[in-house]
């Protein structure tokens, strides 16, 4: 938009700084989800996903993690290729059952968000086999 041109501000970054980069993407995946764009913003997190491997005590892995989770289910409801954007979302959630453990104050309530995302994937598919029996 004209507000945050998403193409500018990428390349505008200095490919040599990784760590701007890495802040870069994760505030246009966020943008992103935020406005129901689920397949950009599991993108930009797909495309930082090895930096945050390097830096595993950044504060935005958190951040990163999160709406990457919440991304791909998303994606799970509304794709072909649901079982791997499940699978993608089953990772972050288990990255935040551990980090529950050491800091719940931080990780519990996405942990139960996504959870509950994870959960509601159940109800969609019974859904769709309730349809099909009852047009049958």
């Amino acid at each position: 938009g004209e507000v945050m041109d998403e193409e500018v501000l990428l390349r505008s970054v200095d490919s040599s700084d990784i760590l701007l980069q890495y802040y870069a993407r994760i505030s246009a995946a966020c943008v992103a989800y935020i406005f129901g764009d689920f397949d950009r913003a599991s993108m930009h997190s797909l495309k930082i996903q090895d930096i945050a491997d390097k830096f595993p005590g950044l504060y935005a892995i958190n951040i990163q993690a999160f709406y990457d989770g919440m991304s791909s289910y998303a994606l799970a409801k509304t794709t072909t290729n649901s079982k791997k954007q499940r699978k993608r979302g089953r990772k972050m959630m288990k990255k935040f059952t551990k980090w529950a453990k050491d800091c719940p104050s931080n990780n519990a309530h996405k942990v139960l968000l996504l959870k509950a995302e994870d959960t509601s994937l159940y109800a969609i598919k019974s859904k769709k086999k309730w349809d099909t029996a009852e047009q049958a």
